[in-house]
């Protein structure tokens, strides 16, 4: 799954090709059936300080700079064990799962930004074979790496300085995305630097005894169950207490609101789904909020609800912390 989006995005850029990413075709090599050094140690053609170069063969030339654009994305496979496993004590399963195929897929489209400025330098054909070499500058692929590192620290200690309860997912998926984007620094700077943020530190909010942890949850009556139960899992594994009564620090406030939208398909139809979500200090004002909304298909609501669920549940977790509980 980690690298079905660098095939993707392979096949798009050889079957878009710039044209200034064309060289000719060198049929025979400069010597009549001589095979240039680069198809078998595409390294030897590369400056070692400036560049990452990686060869492929095909039996066209798109399926060469594919392949050779295929193999110098491999450079950039994750080698560092993930640290999300020892959160399973505090996260259920299926959370871990999900915070790490968020960060795969957010990894990936990094990566994938990476790899649109590889160049394909130098092409071969011989016994109706064709090779290519790619190239990708090292100082264009560590800036790009380092700005995105940047955002992450920038974003994970302002999380961080707020302390709340409500951004521990948050902050944790952020750190499991920072130490892979890291490792794909390490490939072409040979460096890292610290995280701002451990997290063995995100985690000590969760227990901080700081209070204002308790909460109550009003879900309106059209809340589904399986969105209530959800979401209730959810407070409660990011530290908060849930309580029956409003002798509470905080309020939350669920709303629900399916809407059927125009769909000039014979046996489906179209919904639109939102669930609001605002929180409320323990004397009534507003601290936060946010909204999660998703459109779908289906042969009734409940056929469209179904599907539209992952994805909302998805997002609900993603936004826990714009509800600004401590």
């Amino acid at each position: 799954m980690k690298f079905i989006w660098i095939a993707t995005s392979l096949i798009i850029m050889g079957c878009a090709s710039n044209p200034n990413n064309r060289t000719q075709v060198d049929m025979d090599g400069p010597i009549p059936s001589e095979t240039p050094e680069w198809v078998y140690a595409p390294d030897e053609a590369c400056k070692d300080d400036i560049e990452i170069c990686a060869a492929g063969e095909g039996e066209t030339l798109e399926q060469a700079d594919l392949r050779a654009r295929k193999a110098l994305a491999a450079v950039f496979e994750t080698q560092i064990n993930s640290k999300l496993d020892i959160y399973k004590t505090s996260f259920s399963d299926d959370e871990v799962s999900e915070l790490q195929e968020s960060v795969e897929m957010q990894v990936g489209e990094t990566v994938d930004a990476l790899l649109k400025s590889t160049t394909i330098e130098k092409r071969f054909g011989k016994n109706n074979l064709y090779f290519s070499l790619a190239i990708l500058k090292k100082e264009h692929a560590s800036e790009m790496l380092r700005a995105e590192i940047d955002s992450i620290d920038n974003e994970l200690t302002h999380l961080y300085s707020q302390k709340r309860k409500s951004s521990i997912k948050r902050m944790i998926e952020l750190l499991e995305k920072r130490a892979h984007i890291a490792d794909k620094l390490l490939v072409v700077k040979g460096s890292l630097s610290k995280a701002p943020i451990s997290f063995t530190q995100i985690q000590n909010i969760k227990f901080a005894s700081s209070g204002f942890n308790k909460v109550f949850l009003n879900f309106e009556k059209d809340v589904p169950k399986t969105v209530a139960k959800q979401f209730q899992e959810l407070m409660t594994s990011s530290g908060y207490m849930i309580r029956p009564d409003r002798a509470v620090d905080y309020v939350v406030d669920v709303k629900y609101e399916s809407k059927e939208t125009y769909l000039n398909v014979k046996g489906f139809k179209k919904f639109v789904f939102t669930i609001q979500f605002e929180g409320k200090n323990n004397v009534g004002e507003k601290v936060g909020s946010f909204t999660v909304t998703q459109v779908q298909t289906g042969r009734s609501e409940r056929d469209a609800f179904l599907k539209a669920r992952p994805k909302l549940q998805a997002d609900i977790k993603k936004k826990l912390n714009l509800l600004n509980l401590k």
